[in-house]
């Protein structure tokens, strides 16, 4: 009984830890705000712009990836529906590790605060009735991740290869519709696209879920 007792202690202080840590995020978040908000007051309206250079170029790789992901979300000239929002919030959450490697969870953390991600788990399941736009969230999803975080590998499993081929199509259509993605498509076929952002390649597959489909 003590030890049930000690383990569910332990829990419930990690649980406690990580909730400041996210308080701590969200507090700096705000103060990084008002400062830039008193620091534009204090300027003259034509240096307010270049004196607020300095405080946005001291934003981490890793929130730039995510406020490039988020952009390119809204870039694709569709209007999102609120089912779409919410499994896009889920899809950055499960892919929070990979846009942050290499920096400090305390990074990752004020991202998540700043863009209201509130899970970082690298698991993500929705179900949805037929017809609320989970092939359209996933191609636009999956085609803004390969665009803001180059040297990505991602797969995607359909029911049969008629609809992997038609998902893909979708996803490279949606990559024509930003400027510029086009020159960084380097090879496309059935099942895969290949993207070349400078030194990094990311890949895009699209399969049937059974070979024999």
């Amino acid at each position: 009984m003590d030890d049930f007792c000690s383990a569910i202690e332990m829990i419930l202080l990690d649980e406690l830890d990580e909730a400041y840590s996210v308080l701590e995020a969200r507090e700096a978040s705000a103060l990084s705000r008002r400062l830039v908000k008193d620091s534009e007051n204090d300027l003259p309206a034509n240096k307010r712009m270049r004196g607020c250079m300095p405080m946005l170029c001291n934003e981490g790789a890793g929130t730039a990836k995510l406020k490039e992901l988020c952009r390119l979300l809204d870039a694709f000239g569709m209007t999102r529906s609120r089912v779409q929002k919410q499994l896009h919030t889920g899809m950055i959450g499960s892919v929070l590790q990979r846009i942050y490697y290499g920096e400090s969870d305390a990074e990752m953390k004020l991202g998540m605060a700043m863009y209201k991600v509130q899970s970082c788990r690298q698991q993500f399941m929705a179900i949805t009735p037929r017809r609320f736009g989970k092939t359209t969230a996933v191609a636009m999803f999956v085609c803004a991740f390969a665009l803001a975080v180059p040297g990505t590998v991602t797969a995607i499993f359909s029911t049969g290869r008629r609809a992997s081929n038609l998902l893909l199509q979708q996803i490279k259509a949606m990559l024509l519709c930003i400027p510029g993605a086009d020159q960084k498509i380097v090879s496309s076929n059935v099942e895969t696209i290949m993207l070349q952002d400078g030194a990094e390649r990311s890949k895009i597959s699209s399969y049937p879920g059974k070979a024999r489909t």
